[in-house]
């Protein structure tokens, strides 16, 4: 391969291995280790303003990510395959390498310890990706951004349902930022208030793009401003030293906002940590249901299958049920309350239910100061809703 193109090419640089192999992890979020077009799974090398940066995309969701400790020597683009790049890159922790790119196409790789001539693709065969560096957006964190993906994409549907709740929605309305996602037994619906005069939008996107922004808000940005932003037919969320894009997804998100409005007559406020272990005591016996039984003062979970048996998983409440009512019996999915709960960051939750056709809904506690001191509320800023389950009659 001795194109002109290629033949410019003078990238080479020396970089701490254990820096390469966290970028080279990031970006696997995004590129594909195998695709019917095999360019992609390449991660490509190049500089930005005298930084190293790689990139990877599957065509769909993309990553930038800078290297700043990186010394460069010689600028220019190469591709490498991410995932045995990854391979070669964790037998050399601790040590620096030094990567020197071939103008007819490879590189060669040299650490202590060994030495490598590497092959690789045509960088001309590499698709060109848009750049979000001056894009403006919503100001916010990558922390903020963080939680609320981590509270909503356990609830996404499975890729061979339909296209649009394959992943999330987003929304900006007014200032306040909203991600939703169901596969219709269940929805996660995440919210957060912005001091922003940002342009409202509504769009879905897929899984790819929520992952690889969890991979890149490390602990070292998490706390620090970034930008999310949508234009034309892409959403972005950049960080300092990385960027995370996706293409849309087509079609109308299903309505959520009943979601926000479900009235239920009965609740229990319990502790995460007992309501999570309580569950998973349940799911021994049946991963997939469970009988709630609501009783006086009493939460048992009641469990059947024919491959353990049955079982019952109790938990104290401080709830008494109403007069003329002994019991309020729902079944649900227990797996579907411990991913919600897992995801929880507040120590302290509320479960709402009422009845065997009713969902059952999740909702944080927060401690706030009022005018009599510490007092303790219901937080609206995660709604998580769970459709019931029909129950055998003897669980």
């Amino acid at each position: 391969m001795t194109t002109d193109q290629q033949t410019k090419t003078k990238l080479s640089f020396t970089a701490p291995v254990d820096a390469l192999l966290e970028a080279s992890s990031k970006l696997l979020a995004v590129v594909p280790a195998k695709s019917p077009k095999p360019v992609l799974s390449n991660i490509q090398f190049s500089v930005r303003d005298g930084v190293l940066e790689m990139a990877g995309t599957d065509f769909v969701a993309g990553v930038y990510y800078a290297i700043p400790a990186a010394t460069v020597r010689g600028e220019g683009t190469g591709l490498l395959n991410g995932a045995r790049f990854s391979e070669v890159l964790k037998e050399f922790r601790g040590v620096d390498a030094t990567i020197v790119f071939n103008p007819r196409g490879g590189c060669q790789f040299k650490a202590k310890g060994g030495s490598y001539k590497v092959v690789g693709d045509d960088t001309r065969d590499y698709p060109k990706t848009r750049r979000f560096d001056d894009m403006t957006g919503l100001d916010m964190t990558g922390a903020e951004l963080v939680d609320m993906i981590k509270k909503t994409e356990f609830a996404a549907a499975p890729e061979e349902s339909r296209n649009t709740i394959n992943g999330a929605l987003v929304e900006h309305k007014k200032g306040r930022l909203r991600l939703v996602a169901t596969d219709n037994k269940r929805m996660s619906i995440t919210q957060l208030q912005l001091e922003t005069k940002f342009d409202d939008f509504s769009v879905s996107v897929p899984k790819e793009f929520l992952r690889a922004v969890l991979k890149v808000t490390t602990k070292d940005v998490a706390g620090k401003p970034a930008v999310l932003g949508v234009t034309g037919t892409k959403i972005f969320f950049r960080l300092p030293g990385a960027t995370v894009y996706s293409t849309v997804l087509q079609g109308n998100y299903p309505p959520y906002e009943e979601g926000l409005g479900i009235k239920l007559s009965y609740h229990i406020d319990c502790n995460i940590g007992e309501l999570l272990s309580t569950i998973r005591r349940s799911m021994l016996v049946n991963s997939s249901l469970a009988a709630f039984n609501f009783t006086t003062e009493l939460l048992s979970l009641s469990g059947m299958s024919s491959a353990v048996g049955a079982g019952d998983s109790d938990m104290a409440t401080g709830w008494v049920p109403p007069e003329g009512i002994e019991r309020v019996r729902v079944g649900f999915n227990p797996r579907y309350f411990k991913d919600a709960l897992e995801a929880m960051t507040a120590k302290r939750c509320r479960l709402l239910f009422e009845g065997p056709r009713k969902a059952g809904v999740l909702k944080e506690l927060v401690t706030a100061i009022g005018p009599n001191g510490m007092t303790e509320m219901v937080s609206e800023k995660f709604v998580y809703a769970v459709m019931p389950a029909l129950l055998p009659r003897e669980v």
